[in-house]
């Protein structure tokens, strides 16, 4: 019987099956497939290829991505047999396409079948994706308590007569509180840019 003829696109969906189930088993944050970082920049619709142009871009795509943390990756398949990534033109392209999403501030990661039969890829994205998201979460959370003293304050402030003295030393109070968070997400900010 004969099997189906392999190419180097079946052997990289496979590989990326691969990386997404080993993402999903791991209960990392689940990306976003085929990402089309740079059409989304210069926006979707009628006329993309026209504006792409304009802006001197081609319609790539991650081949996983996460947008809020501004993390992709790229699933080089067909390494040992002449992929299209091995190539001249294709190498050319891949790092054009590495140039474009670095300029707008993307982290790329391009990992092959190696990395992700080893595990070793899963593993380096479960630890830079959680890592970027719990920064996120206490940036969030430092922030959500910011707004809520200050609201706080406010509301104290409005609620006291206008000849009260009291406000003065509320004012203090509430200054206090303002510098203390603001220490607090330096301290946070410092941390998170390592």
């Amino acid at each position: 019987m004969n099997q189906p003829r392999r190419t180097r696109k079946t052997q990289r969906s496979e590989l990326e099956a691969g990386l997404l189930f080993q993402i999903q088993a791991l209960g990392i944050h689940q990306p976003e497939r085929e990402y089309r970082f740079c059409a989304l920049k210069v926006g979707l619709g009628d006329g993309i290829r026209a504006r792409l142009s304009q802006a001197g871009l081609q319609d790539f795509r991650f081949d996983f991505a996460w947008p809020d943390i501004m993390f992709a990756v790229e699933v080089d398949g067909g390494s040992w047999v002449g992929g299209g990534h091995n190539t001249g033109k294709g190498s050319t392209r891949d790092k054009l396409k590495g140039h474009h999403a670095v300029s707008q501030g993307w982290e790329l990661y391009r990992c092959d079948a190696d990395l992700i039969k080893s595990g070793l890829a899963a593993m380096l994205i479960e630890k830079k994706v959680t890592l970027e998201y719990d920064r996120r979460r206490s940036l969030q959370d430092l922030m959500n308590l910011w707004g809520t003293r200050v609201a706080s304050i406010v509301r104290t402030m409005e609620q006291l007569p206008v000849d009260d003295h009291s406000g003065a030393s509320m004012l203090e109070h509430g200054s206090a509180c303002v510098e203390n968070c603001r220490r607090e997400l330096k301290r946070v900010l410092q941390q998170h840019n390592g």
